[in-house]
């Protein structure tokens, strides 16, 4: 028994069984599974690299360079484990193919679905201390919808160099909560999110962000900043179903970077700068006790607000 515990403790030997678990998922799923290298330091640390998994169209599913889990409590007696955990050059692709109602990821979650009710609930308290992503990638894309020339498609998003850093994750009565110290990605249209920062509270169709920090482009927004929705569906039609309700101090806006969402404002160079509240959907936005001072020239009527 001592013996079989220290070859465990062996990386090549848990990267031997990881081999094992790997071809065993990709015999169940009938798509390849790879995982190149395995390291546990038995309740302190989990490094995984290069895993790799397909979907049923032979295209990259989820694509992982490294997944390091820092385990920073373990207490057996309160059943308590806290964690923290980084990702490095994750990758994933979602999508419907023309004339399909099913994304690729189906299959994987049909796998994983458990059909046992009579599983009991975990009484151990896990924690999330942490998460960092460096370097990642995301995809969607709803081939049954044709893709619009200008500006951010919500069918057909493509990012890359996404960086985030959060912590203090909790969650309770359906709603969860989280310090986000940092996100940055770069989207396809040409929108580059440098900075977004907050403290965020997520729950049925509502983000509600305080002490807000947006950085992109040339514009800056400052303040609390609430989306709210009947679902979270509806934020695929953002422009109408969204409502929005800002309270802004010291924020400068620069047209063009509000042009990837509104195509309307395309051609309009200048800032503007708010102090103030803001309320609405991004089709009908109202104002109150707003300070807007603007440079911007208009060579025809364009209604940039409606303000009661």
């Amino acid at each position: 028994m001592g013996l079989l515990w220290a070859l465990l403790q062996l990386p090549k030997v848990q990267t031997f069984a990881a081999h094992k678990a790997a071809n065993y998922l990709s015999s169940k799923l009938d798509v390849p599974v790879t995982i190149n290298y395995v390291e546990i330091d038995f309740w302190n640390r989990l490094v995984l690299k290069e895993l790799y998994i397909e979907d049923l169209n032979q295209d990259t599913l989820i694509y992982l360079g490294e997944l390091n889990i820092e385990v920073d409590q373990l207490d057996f007696s309160d059943k308590k484990v806290a964690v923290s955990v980084r990702l490095i050059q994750p990758n994933a692709k979602t999508y419907k193919l023309k004339n399909d109602s099913i994304f690729n990821h189906q299959f994987l979650i049909d796998y994983f679905a458990s059909s046992d009710t009579s599983a009991t609930k975990s009484e151990w308290d896990f924690k999330l201390n942490g998460i960092q992503v460096s370097d990642g990638s995301y995809s969607y894309h709803d081939f049954n919808r044709t893709k619009q020339e200008y500006g951010v498609d919500y069918f057909h998003i493509a990012t890359d160099s996404i960086q985030l850093l959060a912590e203090g994750f909790t969650f309770a009565n359906d709603t969860f909560r989280l310090d986000l110290n940092q996100l940055s990605v770069k989207e396809q249209s040409g929108f580059n999110l440098k900075q977004l920062a907050a403290k965020a509270k997520i729950y049925k169709g509502v983000f509600d962000l305080k002490d807000l920090n947006i950085v992109t482009g040339q514009t800056n927004v400052k303040g609390s900043y609430t989306m709210k929705a009947d679902n979270f569906s509806d934020y695929l039609d953002y422009n109408n179903k969204v409502r929005m309700n800002g309270d802004l101090h010291s924020t400068v806006v620069y047209i063009r970077d509000l042009s990837y969402f509104v195509p309307q404002f395309l051609g309009i160079e200048n800032e503007v700068f708010i102090d103030g509240k803001v309320e609405g959907t991004v089709a009908n936005l109202r104002a109150n006790d707003l300070q807007l001072l603007s440079l911007i020239h208009i060579s025809e009527p364009t209604r940039l607000l409606s303000i009661s």
